[in-house]
């Protein structure tokens, strides 16, 4: 029988964690990774009502796109709806465990979905999940290079991709002149100095500058060490949460806004653009995807395609040209999830541990009000 850590390494083979956002509160919200699975249920939410259902079908592991925790909690009151459905999912011991900013950005996650259904070519990801990383670079007194080198890298910088404690150095002459009262290691005081130094290089995350600084400045022999840091660009294509590519061949904006819709489900669409405009490459991120407009404008789209667009957003696409579609944060992710299914489920299958995969039933919760005919005062129904 499955255990939920075997469930969560096949979902993790498929949507690595590296591939998620930072803060991204993926992975096992609650639970046991030791507990025993015979039957799955899949969900875009792990709302109140999903949990219930989850109950009500004898479900042992609920497994959702949304994280149950996605902001830390101060306290948890088990009178609330919310704290009711923790409650009975640790009662019932329903494993809870959720794949998010990962299963979107992973090869064969919810947005690789959307590009099948629109059976793109030449398929690029863009807006990289990875956190924001710079090359530090200091200039180092060769006989203090090792020093500084293992400070930085205890820090655990200097990670490219599979690889750890990579740097490298140069050597060359360094110049200086300190002024009076100062204390250079090498030399005097008021006098130019020509300096053996070696430029150490090494790529460390944004958010850790701080911390490198003062690791650095403990190790470094200088009383002020010289530091430059160069900010990287993500690797193009390698992941992230958009995906631009070609469609097979140029449609009309009006035509593939209803092709999706009937694909999806959905009853309406919202469409920023001339109807009648060409579209021949389309940028697409399912959810909440406003943030990477920009960068699907500079990677040639004619079309941008995503959810949960703002009022403001939407006259700033404007005036840029780019044609978007607003197809809703439910829809196309309710359709990668279940997409997600069938892989997990042949993904089990192979591993000779099938296990019984049910789907939560979940509605959007917008409903969209269409206009109706007004009756003429006293007319006849």
């Amino acid at each position: 029988m499955l255990t939920v850590r075997e469930i969560a390494e096949q979902t993790e083979k498929i949507a690595p964690p590296s591939m998620a956002l930072p803060d991204d509160p993926i992975g096992l919200q609650v639970g046991n990774m030791e507990w025993q699975v015979r039957r799955l249920m899949l969900a875009l939410d792990a709302s109140p009502d999903t949990v219930g259902q989850a109950v009500s079908s004898g479900v042992d592991m609920l497994l959702t796109h949304h994280p149950l925790f996605y902001k830390p909690i101060r306290n948890l009151d088990l009178d609330t709806v919310f704290g009711h459905a923790v409650a009975m999912a640790i009662e019932k011991r329903i494993a809870v465990y959720s794949a998010h900013t990962n299963l979107d950005a992973a090869p064969r996650g919810i947005n690789r979905a959307l590009a099948e259904m629109l059976t793109l070519r030449n398929v690029q990801a863009f807006g990289s999940t990875e956190p924001s990383r710079v090359k530090l670079v200091t200039f180092v007194p060769a006989e203090a290079l090792e020093r500084v080198r293992q400070a930085i890298f205890n820090l655990g910088h200097g990670t490219i991709g599979s690889y750890s404690r990579c740097s490298f150095t140069t050597i060359g002459e360094g110049t200086f002149l300190g002024s009076e009262g100062t204390n250079p290691v090498a030399g005097k005081a008021g006098r130019l100095e020509k300096v053996r130094e070696v430029r150490l290089e090494i790529i460390i995350e944004e958010s850790d500058i701080e911390s490198t600084m003062d690791a650095l400045g403990e190790a470094h022999p200088y009383e002020e060490p010289a530091v430059d840091f160069y900010p990287l660009f993500p690797q193009k294509g390698k992941n992230g949460l958009g995906l631009v590519g070609d469609l097979d061949s140029e449609v009309v904006l009006d035509d593939l806004a209803e092709t999706l819709r009937e694909k999806l489900g959905i009853s309406a669409v919202r469409l920023v653009g001339n109807k009648g405009t060409i579209i021949r490459r389309v940028a697409l991120c399912a959810g909440s995807g406003a943030s990477l407009m920009e960068e699907a404008l500079v990677r040639g789209s004619d079309l941008f395609i995503t959810g949960d667009v703002r009022y403001h957003d939407a006259r700033r696409v404007q005036e840029t040209g780019l044609s978007l579609l607003d197809i809703g944060h439910f829809a196309p992710e309710r359709y990668g999830m279940e997409c997600f299914g069938k892989l997990l489920d042949g993904a089990l299958r192979d591993l000779g541990k099938a296990v019984e995969i049910l789907y939560a039933v979940e509605e959007n919760p917008f409903t969209t009000l269409t206009a109706q005919p007004r009756r003429i005062r006293g007319e006849q129904e």
